[in-house]
């Protein structure tokens, strides 16, 4: 104390440390805020496009399974979970949606998965996909350690997004399909009820 005393106004001590971690913490309690906001305004964007709350969580299953998968394989890898990262999650998300979001109209328009121009879709949203994960992927063999935290933690999410929308979404919209069927079904009774 009597040094702070004798040189306070002096002199300035600066803790690199302490200011590190302290401007961490502001930069992570932020981007989980702001990515809290994108997440809710998205699902109320998408309820307002669908007017209905089960297509609104069906697509956004893909990227929720997106982020869990990504975080986990992270953990799993021993790596943290670091700023690019973060600044990249939101990016994800946007991509998961949109692959989701194509893919769900093209259900609701072609109705079954066999149908020949809902593989179209598909093939587009495989090859945007692709095509991004390719860009991305690239920056995983580099040396510099923000470029390489931002190609593993892209190629992660926007892989498991393209997961989540060709392997869940599928099984996920015919069953959806079903339920829909029989709930007009049995509002509306067959033919021979109705004659």
């Amino acid at each position: 104390k009597s040094f702070f005393n004798r040189h306070g106004d002096d002199y300035k001590i600066f803790d690199s440390v302490a200011f590190t971690e302290r401007l961490a913490e502001i930069l992570v309690s932020t981007f989980i805020t702001m990515l809290a906001i994108i997440a809710a305004s998205a699902a109320v964007l998408l309820l307002l496009f669908y007017l209905n709350v089960q297509l609104t969580i069906l697509t956004l299953l893909p990227p929720l399974f997106a982020y869990i998968c990504t975080l986990g394989t992270l953990k799993l890898l021993g790596r943290p979970l670091d700023i690019p990262a973060l600044m990249l999650s939101i990016v994800v998300f946007g991509m998961g949606i949109d692959y989701s979001i194509f893919c769900v109209r093209a259900h609701q328009r072609y109705r079954h998965i066999d149908h020949p121009h809902y593989g179209l879709v598909r093939v587009a949203v495989f090859m945007a996909g692709t095509s991004t994960l390719i860009g991305f992927g690239v920056l995983c063999f580099v040396e510099h350690s923000l470029l390489n935290s931002v190609g593993i933690t892209s190629l992660l999410g926007i892989g498991y997004s393209l997961l989540g929308t060709f392997l869940l979404l599928p099984p996920l919209m015919s069953f959806h399909q079903r339920l829909q069927n029989r709930k007009s079904q049995s509002a509306h009774g067959d033919i021979k009820s109705r004659i």
